[in-house]
């Protein structure tokens, strides 16, 4: 995708980008490069109508929200560990819980080097009967985030606008 963005006298078109900040910070002082990217990020929200970004090479994570009736997070997070025991016995996960805002837990499962590798445990979770049989009691969300969109997820707690994003994103991902 290309599109043009203007300002400050500069126009550039993605991906050229890149190329471009390594020779600005060169010869723009540090102000106007923070305008810049300010003003490239408002552009970038208005032209994809999100706030979120899919960069596939970044950090990611997987997401459990469930809501906070009726669910035994520290159950749940039993299950993740044996699950994660049984089937990934060489790699080691983080599972974080919190409240996600006053109606709902979210349980964090980090931390995946990319998308690829965040797609390829969510495909697998299905194989974690167990857990899967205990989210099934409630509704809940399963979901791949990077570590920079968790960020404003987390700020904004938009669960639909960011699932919208996950399934125009990641479910073209995780069905090749």
């Amino acid at each position: 995708m290309s599109w043009c963005i203007s300002e400050f006298g500069l126009t550039i078109i993605i991906p050229r980008f890149l190329l471009f900040m390594r020779l600005a910070k060169n010869f723009l002082s540090p102000s106007i490069l923070r305008q810049f990217l300010r003003m490239l990020k408002i552009n970038r929200e208005t032209v994809s109508g999100t706030p979120y970004v899919f960069d596939q090479g970044e950090t990611h994570y997987f997401l459990l929200i469930m809501p906070k009736e009726q669910t035994d997070v520290n159950f749940i997070k039993t299950l993740l560990s044996d699950y994660h025991s049984e089937r990934y016995s060489i790699e080691t996960f983080e599972i974080k819980a919190m409240l996600f805002g006053q109606e709902s837990h979210l349980i964090m499962i980090k931390t995946f080097e990319n998308s690829k590798n965040a797609t390829e445990y969510f495909n697998s979770f299905s194989s974690a009967s167990k857990v899967n049989n205990e989210l099934s009691k409630t509704e809940s969300k399963k979901l791949i985030i990077s570590a920079q969109n968790f960020k404003y997820f987390f700020k904004h707690k938009d669960i639909k606008m960011y699932y919208e994003f996950f399934t125009n994103n990641y479910l073209n991902e995780l069905n090749n």
